[in-house]
């Protein structure tokens, strides 16, 4: 059975590294009692977010727009994250065996917004089934308009789902007691085999 593959949405992907971090410093024997979190998405979300994560954990999580600017240790997280990523994409080996991409590694910041990074996308568009190498987000709008203009279309179909669901039994079915369904009791053979009737009224 074939599906359109569902994307992994960045702001989750986000929330699940912090928290895993977390999770790492903690198992490290860390005394962590406050988080400082630049957000993604809505904050307050966020913040109840990592309050359940880490419930009864005594951890006092700041979550806020702009918080790099505003926190000392944040400013400096994001410089530490900026430097990895850029030696990451700068030295990025590519999985697929015998790969040349166009224009070598010219993608700039490697942002769908950069215009760099669009022409890298349009011009690594080399395989009209697969698309692009996987250092490439295919959820990104550059990556989906590339694809549409210049990959093969693919249409996803769910083999006999309409037949399945069909032949699927309702929930009501579980749930509702039906009045052509024979209530059963506790005496159950013992009552026939015995001869013996339920008593109504004494």
């Amino acid at each position: 059975m074939f599906r359109a593959p569902v994307p992994y949405n960045l702001n989750d992907m986000s929330h699940d590294t912090a928290m895993d971090m977390i999770r790492r410093v903690l198992a490290a024997g860390v005394n962590v009692n406050k988080v400082f979190i630049d957000t993604v998405g809505i904050a307050e979300n966020y913040k109840r977010k990592l309050d359940s994560a880490f419930y009864g954990q005594g951890i006092d999580f700041v979550v806020e727009k702009k918080a790099d600017a505003k926190y000392k240790t944040v400013s400096a997280a994001s410089i530490a994250a900026k430097v990895a990523r850029d030696e990451i994409t700068a030295n990025w080996v590519f999985s697929e065996v015998g790969y040349e991409p166009a224009n070598g590694k010219e993608w700039n910041s490697g942002y769908p917004s950069d215009p760099k990074c669009k022409e890298w996308i349009k011009s690594n568009l080399k395989d009209p089934v697969f698309g692009f190498p996987d250092v490439v987000r295919f959820s990104w709008a550059p990556a989906k308009l590339a694809l549409e203009e210049g990959a093969a279309t693919v249409k996803w179909e769910a083999d006999d789902d309409e037949d399945e669901d069909e032949n699927q039994p309702s929930m009501a079915n579980f749930l509702v007691p039906t009045e052509n369904k024979k209530k059963r009791t506790r005496l159950g053979g013992f009552k026939v085999h015995k001869g013996l009737e339920m008593a109504e009224l004494f």
